[in-house]
């Protein structure tokens, strides 16, 4: 990994933390966290096929999407759906 990927990789991994600390303030839970990434990971693939297609050149459109993916990403895993009723237990999770 070359020094330049490293911090690029850094201010991606600073960006998700900030959505995620932004999306909870804004959207607490209960929230319908499965349903959110599966609309965000859509918008991601066609902010990417619109480059593609040469629709778009706008690849900060591809990044933000990305970023929150990864956030969303984040919350189910760590807090599950509430909406679904499904969300970490003391059995089942990391710090218990």
């Amino acid at each position: 990994m070359t020094r330049s990927s490293q911090i690029a990789d850094e201010a991606f991994v600073d960006a998700v933390l900030n959505e995620v600390a932004r999306a909870r303030s804004k959207f607490p839970q209960p929230n319908p966290t499965i349903a959110a990434l599966a609309e965000e990971a859509g918008e991601l693939a066609k902010a990417m096929l619109h480059i593609r297609e040469g629709k778009s050149t706008d690849w900060w459109r591809v990044y933000d999407e990305a970023v929150q993916v990864a956030a969303l990403a984040l919350r189910a895993a760590t807090e599950g759906d509430a909406t679904l009723g499904v969300v970490p237990t003391r059995e089942n999770c990391f710090d218990g």
